[in-house]
């Protein structure tokens, strides 16, 4: 669950980074390596991939694991909501 919330953490940062842009739908499409972070934040060396068909993928890496998340993302002109699939629930 830790790691749950440090991802969460990570995508709202990467969301508030991108919020100035006009087209941010575009922008966002991609791979995206943590490659510096706070503590308790998404961990340096995790990727976050956005994909134009508004699916997202995290791949967080801490404590020598792997986790993987999957969901979808929505950009609006001044929101990002990022929805992720744990154990069924959604996030």
């Amino acid at each position: 669950m830790y790691m749950i919330r440090m991802a969460l953490a990570g995508i709202v940062a990467l969301a508030l980074a991108g919020t100035a842009a006009a087209d941010n739908k575009e922008l966002i499409v991609g791979k995206w390596e943590a490659v510096k972070a706070d503590e308790g934040t998404l961990p340096k060396g995790s990727v976050v991939e956005f994909t134009k068909d508004g699916k997202v993928k995290v791949n967080v890496k801490a404590d020598g694991k792997d986790e993987s998340l999957g969901g979808t993302y929505t950009v609006d002109d001044s929101s990002f909501t990022v929805k992720l699939k744990m154990e069924g629930n959604e996030i």
